[in-house]
């Protein structure tokens, strides 16, 4: 039974899930600092790893579970099959906007503020 039989649905649930694993991946960047008393957090390729196994695991939970999505669909008509090309540009954008909120939220806080609002 689990999430699902308790109301939750199961897109909801992986899309959860991969916000969690980004959220860990940061909450370790940031434990990292505080214990070592420096600015130096986890290793920048160590992050992109840890974030690219995350959006790996969601995007072939989403090809299995949701084919159709490797497929865009005109507003005018048609369709354009992504196939292969799916997989690079939705890495692309996870690990895109992982990294610009937090190179934002590096600055000063600010994505804190930002997500507050949203």
């Amino acid at each position: 039974m689990g999430w699902v039989g308790a109301g939750g649905h199961p897109d909801a649930i992986a899309a959860g899930l991969l916000t969690l694993a980004f959220g860990a991946v940061g909450w370790l960047d940031d434990w990292q600092v505080i214990r070592r008393k420096s600015n130096k957090g986890i290793s920048p390729r160590l992050k992109m790893g840890l974030l690219s196994l995350a959006t790996a695991a969601f995007c072939l939970w989403l090809g299995w579970f949701h084919p159709e999505v490797t497929t865009l669909q005109w507003p005018w008509g048609g369709q354009w099959a992504l196939g292969w090309a799916f997989w690079p540009l939705a890495g692309f954008a996870l690990l895109g906007s992982s990294n610009a909120t937090n190179l934002t939220d590096g600055l000063d806080g600010l994505a804190g503020g930002t997500g507050a609002i949203a």
